[in-house]
């Protein structure tokens, strides 16, 4: 997409990450100006075998499939969502002009993209954005017996697909069934809960486990030791607020709206969806 040129647009969450330190910021645009050049010095065209475009085809399908069939398929996955993540409550934060839904009636189709996955990145689930993979590998897998041998090969030799799946596996990772579990537990009906729960974690292994065999390794980010490594000393200081968080969301539940102590118990939860949003480094 290169042409000589480059424009960047920055979301307002990561300017003051990124510039806010002159330091910081000088080494943020020498990495782009790196990247920028590396781009324009490799070759941008691959040629992209029938067998590779049949597997994204059929990929593309059964991931699609299977996250329509827990999203809006799964009879009461919207009153798990509005449970088991803050989005009724991060609808409260001042971040936006706009609100978190286009209207204020109607279902799921009228929230807006941003709440959706903010609220998921909150809950540490991060559904959005892998969610089916696991699924679509699985089923190419099965019906292939040389299935796994040409994904790792698209891996290996494909530059997109090479992009695509470093993506999943920095989400998938940051991703963690246990804190997400803390917030399926705020979901009122206890069959639905452990429905849907088990079905998101069912699916985050499968992900998990065929991303380290497309990738060739024994856990995720092994490939990428210095990410590996920030999350890890990231999540000890991050995990605390989620488990705050619950508890908060559990009492402020509890309280009818308006009154002084429905306020201050939505002030403090407003205050830890910023704390692990600056954590995470993302509101997704």
């Amino acid at each position: 997409s290169l042409k000589g040129g480059i424009k960047i647009t920055e979301q307002g969450e990561v300017i003051a990450y990124r510039y806010g330190n002159p330091h910081i910021a000088r080494r943020h645009l020498e990495q782009v100006l790196h990247a920028s050049m590396l781009a324009l010095g490799i070759k941008s065209e691959v040629e992209v075998r029938p067998t590779w475009s049949d597997a994204m085809t059929m990929l593309s399908e059964e991931g699609r499939k299977a996250y329509r069939l827990l999203v809006y398929e799964t009879e009461g996955f919207l009153d798990y969502w509005n449970q088991a993540t803050p989005i009724t409550e991060l609808a409260r934060l001042p971040i936006s002009s706009r609100p978190a839904k286009r209207s204020k009636k109607g279902g799921f189709e009228s929230i807006r993209a941003i709440p959706w996955v903010f609220s998921w990145m909150q809950s540490r689930a991060i559904i959005p954005s892998w969610f089916g993979v696991g699924s679509a590998l699985t089923t190419y897998c099965e019906s292939d017996p040389d299935g796994i041998n040409v994904l790792q090969e698209m891996y290996q030799e494909w530059p997109f697909f090479k992009a695509l799946i470093e993506n999943l596996q920095l989400d998938v990772a940051k991703a963690d069934m246990g804190i997400a579990a803390i917030y399926a537990a705020l979901v009122e009906d206890d069959a639905l809960s452990a429905q849907i729960f088990g079905e998101i974690k069912a699916e985050h292994e499968r992900t998990y486990d065929y991303l380290c065999r497309i990738i060739g390794q024994a856990e995720l980010l092994d490939n990428t030791p210095v990410l590996k490594l920030s999350i890890e000393r990231r999540n000890p200081y991050v995990d605390p607020l989620n488990f705050i968080q619950v508890d908060l969301l559990r009492k402020l539940r509890q309280q009818q709206a308006d009154t002084p102590e429905y306020e201050r118990l939505l002030d403090a939860v407003l205050t830890t969806i910023n704390g692990i949003a600056a954590g995470m480094k993302t509101t997704g």
